[in-house]
């Protein structure tokens, strides 16, 4: 999704001030977009929307605390593979809306 963000950014010529922060690289592709929430989106998208960055939201989260590339120790909590399926598929979704 990281990569994602910023192949978008760099595209069309845009700074990248945020790298290894997915919500704020998040932000800065969603305001050059104009995906910002405003009177003129149906109500039905602002929620699709809505719900698309509490999916970026809970990825970054756990990105920042289950993987691998931080410690954790004992600290680290498991997800099952369903949960993980879940993750990569809406990761993938993402990308695919983003680049759309």
């Amino acid at each position: 999704m990281e990569e994602t963000l910023i192949y978008y950014l760099e595209q069309h010529g845009e700074t990248v001030t945020s790298k290894g922060d997915l919500i704020k690289l998040y932000g800065q592709v969603k305001s050059l977009r104009g995906m910002t929430q405003s009177s003129t989106y149906d109500k039905r998208v602002i929620d699709l929307l809505s719900g698309l960055e509490k999916i970026v939201n809970s990825i970054a989260n756990m990105r920042n605390l289950n993987s691998d590339a931080h410690g954790a120790g004992s600290g680290r909590i498991n997800i099952k593979e369903k949960e993980a399926r879940l993750v990569m598929n809406s990761a993938i979704n993402y990308c695919v809306y983003m680049l759309g």
